[in-house]
């Protein structure tokens, strides 16, 4: 059956995924123990919490695009394969963010400022591709999350003494921006739906 083939395709996927964090967790002189650690826990319930609160709205364009797309991929257009990318790149960011890629880069000795050109050119290419599709949406939502973002990033590279302030300073913007973001994906899937069930 179809059912059972997709079934068997998702446990080896993940299974997959588990062999190789295994294999890496080896080779690197870890425990495999240390894969399943839970993250770290604060003794106030509101520590860390407009972290979360980012890292939450941050799942919510990949989830709802992705979702979306398997409802629509049975109509190929290029408002699908906008749905398509978009879940894809906001789910890259979404890892970015829970793995802090851009922090073990900047360990490796990649410098910020050329992790932050990589994602700028990857953000770039995205619009322009899909540019046509973003004009017939709310557009502004995005321009507004995405400029109040680059006002957090762009509050960090002051590099202000007091840390604190910049951590403040820094994550009232994110959380913002990725409020808005995941409201305009929001809007841009539920009206493709809305069109698809005209047809």
């Amino acid at each position: 059956m179809k059912l059972d083939r997709s079934l068997l395709k998702l446990n080896g996927f993940f299974l997959l995924i588990i062999a190789m964090l295994v294999f890496y967790a080896r080779t690197s002189g870890l425990s495999t123990k240390e894969l399943f650690l839970h993250p770290e826990s604060y003794a106030h319930i509101t520590i860390g919490s407009l972290t979360h609160l980012f890292q939450i709205l941050c799942a919510v364009p990949p989830t709802v695009c992705l979702f979306n797309y398997s409802f629509l991929r049975s109509r190929p257009s290029a408002e699908t394969r906008f749905i398509l990318a978009s879940g894809l790149f906001t789910g890259g960011f979404l890892l970015n963010e829970i793995y802090r890629i851009h922090i073990h880069l900047s360990a490796a000795g990649i410098g910020k400022p050329l992790v932050i050109l990589v994602y700028a050119i990857v953000l770039a290419l995205y619009l322009i591709s899909f540019y046509r599709q973003i004009s017939q949406t709310p557009y502004a939502i995005l321009l507004l999350g995405v400029g109040i973002l680059a006002v957090g990033i762009g509050i960090d590279s002051l590099h202000i003494p007091n840390q604190g302030l910049t951590d403040f300073l820094e994550g009232i913007p994110k959380v913002l921006s990725q409020a808005n973001i995941a409201y305009y994906f929001w809007i841009v899937c539920q009206q493709a739906i809305r069109r698809a069930e005209k047809i």
